[in-house]
């Protein structure tokens, strides 16, 4: 669980601290970033999945892979409405679980 938190984490920094190059406009930027948000969270999606594949599932609380997939599916697919859409299309937030163990 840490180790996908700090994966989740270094992620985000390495998207916000990007510098701008030149000739692009802060549109641009954003869509270009947020659209490498979009692949990392498929990377996360997949990590998830190998971790899932491979834990040990005799211990008194279980971790819920499958909620917190469901949960990176919903962030990915929110990123990827903003990108693909215009800023003035409503739409609807779909809320996050957020809870992993049981």
């Amino acid at each position: 669980m840490a180790k996908i938190l700090s994966t989740i984490l270094f992620f985000a920094m390495a998207c916000s601290s990007q510098l701008a190059s030149a000739g692009n406009t802060p549109e641009e930027l954003e869509r270009e970033n947020l659209t490498r948000v979009i692949r990392e969270v498929d990377y996360l999606i997949d990590e998830v999945k190998k971790i899932e594949k491979s834990a040990q599932n005799n211990n008194r609380v279980q971790f819920q892979y499958k909620l917190l997939i469901d949960d990176l599916i919903k962030v990915r697919q929110g990123v990827a409405d903003h990108v693909n859409q215009s800023l003035d299309a409503a739409r609807p937030i779909k809320p996050l679980n957020g809870v992993y163990g049981r």
